[in-house]
């Protein structure tokens, strides 16, 4: 049987047989220095990491950093493959290591991050591109 939690990863509501596992998320962060540098402060600082399934997601969100409870919520309905789910845990630890501040600046700097992990580096249009990214989809935020 495979794992379902591991480390400061836990899968909630695990219902699908095909569902992102752990281990596949943590192998995946490694594969960037980025994603790594997230890992390692999320496992340095115990930020728990729950992978769930079936749960309401109303914003339809892949992810969130709950500065409250102190731990990262991933939609895997949402997210559903590995790379994505890698991706959303890089883009939530941002928030979490830039203070969860509320704002269009810092959710900037998670998607350069986030781009960052993917990529390997970032363009002037990547950059410009998240810009216009957070301007439509926050524009609540100041």
């Amino acid at each position: 049987k495979r794992k379902t939690a591991e480390g400061i990863f836990d899968t909630y509501n695990n219902t699908k047989a095909d569902s992102v596992r752990p281990r596949s998320v943590m192998n995946r962060m490694k594969k960037s220095e980025t994603g790594t540098e997230a890992l390692n402060y999320l496992e340095e600082n115990r930020v728990p990491v729950r992978l769930c399934y079936g749960v309401d997601n109303p914003d339809g969100d892949f992810g969130i950093y709950d500065p409250f409870e102190d731990e990262i919520i991933v939609f895997c309905d949402k997210t559903k493959t590995i790379e994505e789910t890698a991706a959303t845990v890089v883009h939530e630890a941002r928030h979490r290591m830039l203070g969860s501040t509320n704002t269009k600046a810092e959710e900037i700097e998670c998607y350069k991050y986030e781009l960052l992990h993917l990529k390997g580096e970032l363009t002037q249009n990547d950059i410009d591109a998240i810009i216009k990214h957070v301007n439509k989809y926050y524009p609540h935020l100041p």
